[in-house]
């Protein structure tokens, strides 16, 4: 019985893993994806958005220092000084 969990738990590892990668991979695609928008329409309204996302989504993969690059691109390319609001 231990030795059925035991492979029962490697196979999940690897399977994780298989799906990291995977995911690891569309991100790189979306993130290309991205930039190319970014050259093509660089004035879009779309940027702030779209930048934030992306960072966002390698933040959660735990890609830090790329999801830093992003949030920091964020951060110097779209400071704005929003007025609070009223209630």
């Amino acid at each position: 019985m231990a030795h059925r969990m035991n492979l029962s738990l490697k196979k999940l590892s690897l399977n994780a893993a298989v799906d990291y990668q995977k995911a690891e991979l569309l991100v790189s695609i979306a993130v290309e994806t991205q930039e190319k928008f970014f050259k093509t329409v660089p004035k879009s309204n779309l940027n702030e958005s779209l930048l934030l996302q992306v960072a966002t989504i390698i933040n959660r993969l735990l890609i830090l220092k790329k999801a830093a690059i992003y949030f920091e691109k964020f951060a110097t390319g779209y400071r704005r000084i929003r007025k609070p609001r009223m209630l």
